[in-house]
């Protein structure tokens, strides 16, 4: 079967509200963020101002969601950015249109104001290469690859990211440390769904097959981290 662009677009939207919830993140008004899923018929009106220049119609504007740090998440649809040699500094330049009224952001610091001040999650429809996210609070993710949500596929088991508290009892118990513990890079794609931060340990649900723990280590940069990094000083 052969899914459309607005197919692959309705599918990110719905998904980004399912991995704000799994990730715990909240709403600015206490109201169930399982209220922001769109029908598709209302999905397909607000795609529709978006492919004729109204680029925010799909976005979830700052203050809507809030991340578990207290911060205001931002998600915005991306598809007029190409990898290059400008890739990074396109995007933030884009962010920064669109939220600098909001987020009062200054025009000389306004990246390191973004990643200080708004959790952004880009929606890209161009082909990026994968690796781990750039910062906490900016991450990318290719519609193609967030087509499906891949925490609900029927072969990957339940993976439940563990508190610090949790972590010392359990390997207390099991005489672990974080050395022996088995590894989940953090290029994985349940790791970039949960954004798990290297040191973070996951407890997996293998149905039938017990419990087991991975901690997440450092994994394939994202392909224009150095790029990110010149930008953000």
């Amino acid at each position: 079967m052969k899914y459309s662009i607005s197919d692959y677009y309705y599918a990110c939207y719905n998904n980004v509200i399912d991995m704000c919830i799994d990730r715990g993140y909240t709403s600015a008004n206490n109201t169930n963020l399982e209220d922001l899923k769109l029908d598709r018929q209302t999905f397909d009106a607000k795609y529709e101002k978006h492919i004729n220049g109204e680029y925010t119609a799909l976005d979830i504007m700052p203050f809507i969601i809030v991340n578990n740090r207290g911060l205001p998440v931002y998600v915005t649809f991306i598809e007029h950015t190409r990898e290059g040699t400008t890739f990074i500094k396109n995007i933030l330049t884009g962010v920064y249109n669109q939220l600098k009224s909001i987020l009062e952001l200054s025009k000389d610091d306004y990246r390191t104001e973004l990643l200080q001040r708004v959790h952004c999650i880009i929606i890209h429809s161009n082909e990026t290469k994968s690796g781990s996210q750039y910062h906490a609070n900016f991450e990318l993710f290719h519609t193609n690859k967030f087509f499906l949500n891949v925490t609900k596929h029927s072969i990957v088991p339940q993976h439940i990211m563990m508190t610090e508290k949790e972590r010392k009892n359990i390997f207390e118990i099991k005489n672990m440390g974080l050395s022996t513990c088995p590894k989940i890079l953090s290029d994985d794609p349940v790791n970039l769904y949960y954004s798990g931060q290297p040191g973070t340990v996951y407890k997996i649900i293998r149905e039938s097959k017990g419990i087991y723990f991975r901690v997440v280590v450092n994994g394939k940069p994202s392909p224009f981290l150095n790029q990110f990094k010149r930008l953000i000083k």
